[in-house]
């Protein structure tokens, strides 16, 4: 931006055209926007960071909870590794794709069974 022979760019041509813009009611109002934007992000941030102090607590107390189920089930003589394992293998024997077939065929007789128990009483 260039100045006048004074030296003030405000006397300018450009210098009165930035002051029209910046006063115009657009700028103005995108201004406005941009402000209520700052708050809006500062108050998240703000947010963030009391999740963030309070991470190692929450970790830790979500811990202590495990710890204390898996006691629990220690004590009632229930091995939660061995349950876990069986119950990973009925899952994945469940899920193949030759079981789901010969599930899906038993119920769909299961879905029948009233009209062959009425056939069969006839």
């Amino acid at each position: 931006m260039t100045t006048n022979e004074g030296g003030r760019w405000m006397d300018t041509l450009e210098g009165q055209q930035l002051q029209e813009r910046l006063t115009s009611e657009k700028t103005l109002k995108a201004i406005n926007h941009l402000l209520d934007r700052i708050d809006t992000l500062e108050k998240t941030v703000d947010r963030l960071t009391t999740v963030i102090e309070q991470g190692p607590g929450l970790v830790s107390m979500v811990a202590d909870m495990a710890d204390e189920t898996y006691k629990q089930a220690a004590n009632k003589g229930i091995n939660l590794e061995e349950r876990l394992g069986a119950a990973l293998e009925i899952a994945e024997k469940l899920t193949a794709p030759a079981m789901v077939a010969q599930l899906n065929s038993v119920l769909e007789l299961a879905n029948q069974a009233p009209g062959l128990v009425s056939m069969v009483a006839d």
